[in-house]
């Protein structure tokens, strides 16, 4: 894995004011939902829920973007606009495969960096 960190947390520190508790607690909650966002996500591309996948990936867009985590956002936008691909079955595919990499390496940042 590179060096270069995932997750901008300038959102999240502006959100909270520099309350360093309520960023915790906010992580905390990114960190137990995501995963199941993810599963859904997994779900519905396995099961060609064309509207599934677009509902998850727009609830996952904005906690993602509270935590910076711009190079998820692209995916996030394909997926959520699924249905007006061609070829919905291998575009859902690689786009969720990047989902689950990044999501994956921003929740180890994440927990690192709040020692959690």
């Amino acid at each position: 894995m590179s060096s270069e960190k995932l997750t901008n947390l300038d959102n999240l520190h502006d959100m909270a004011n520099g309350d360093q508790e309520f960023m915790k607690e906010m992580v905390v909650i990114f960190l137990e939902d995501t995963p199941l966002y993810v599963k859904e996500l997994e779900a519905a591309v396995k099961n060609n829920d064309w509207e599934g996948i677009s509902r998850v990936s727009h609830k996952m867009k904005s906690s993602v973007r509270v935590f910076g985590i711009e190079s998820l956002v692209d995916s996030l936008v394909a997926l959520e606009f699924i249905e007006k691909e061609d070829n919905k079955a291998e575009v859902a595919k690689k786009h969720l495969s990047v989902v689950q990499e990044k999501v994956a390496a921003s929740l180890e940042e994440l927990k690192a960096d709040f020692q959690i």
